[in-house]
């Protein structure tokens, strides 16, 4: 099932997106494609992939929080929950 993307990722997805794209657009030689079309497709095709792979990294990371990592740990120790 499809969820929603969390808010933490779609702040880094949007912070990547513009970074690379001003990184890429600034670096990229403009003699390697013969079109200005072609150069803007890249710079966003490009920015693209990248602010995706940030933002699912995001989610990956804050979808394990350490509590849940403590709690069996604590669990199996017997000690009071607070």
């Amino acid at each position: 099932m499809f969820d929603l993307p969390s808010i933490g990722n779609l702040i880094v997805s949007t912070l990547a997106f513009i970074c690379v794209a001003w990184f890429v657009r600034r670096n990229l030689s403009p003699k390697l494609l013969l079109s200005e079309k072609g150069h803007s497709i890249l710079v966003f095709v490009t920015a693209t992939i990248v602010s995706w792979g940030a933002g699912v990294a995001v989610d990956k990371w804050v979808s394990v929080t350490p509590i849940e990592q403590v709690i069996p740990f604590m669990k199996s120790l017997a000690l009071p929950l607070y």
